[in-house]
């Protein structure tokens, strides 16, 4: 059961390399700005999601993770938190001050991930330590906090 799930992993992780690949080389391609973030937005998703699998893969293989702890990161943590709540109350602002539906959609889809990152923040500065993996990183995964 594992080698064949495992099979199916890699063919995915390759998916994903040759998704990395093709929305890099559209992305050069385009000049329209926005479509050229779009293309980017996907490129690093499909990183994300890439780094996710090898950590799933190591889960499904049943490698520990390391002792680590967040104490060393906790200042940058909080730091992290001010900036991502700086910039949900300025992208609030552009919302309200402009009249111009496109700009609202751009700056409403950039605060929808600021709100994320924010979250994704907030639950990671009350964890003091990772033993293995805390049920909180596994609630981030669930609530879609970490991600788009």
């Amino acid at each position: 059961m594992n080698e064949k799930l495992l099979k199916i992993v890699e063919d995915q992780i390759e998916a994903e390399n040759n998704a990395i690949e093709k929305a890099g080389e559209y992305a050069t391609r385009v000049t329209h700005p926005i479509l050229k973030s779009l293309l980017r937005g996907i490129q690093l998703d499909s990183m994300k999601h890439k780094e996710f699998l090898q950590a799933a893969t190591s889960l499904i293989r049943g490698e520990a993770y390391a002792p680590g702890s967040l104490g060393a990161l906790q200042q940058a943590i909080e730091a992290h938190i001010s900036l991502e709540s700086d910039s949900i109350d300025r992208l609030e602002k552009m919302i309200a001050e402009t009249t111009n539906d496109h700009a609202v959609r751009v700056f409403g889809y950039i605060l929808g991930d600021e709100r994320r990152h924010h979250s994704f923040f907030r639950v990671l500065s009350r964890l003091e330590a990772l033993p293995i993996i805390p049920d909180q990183l596994w609630d981030i995964l669930d609530d879609g906090v970490g991600g788009s």
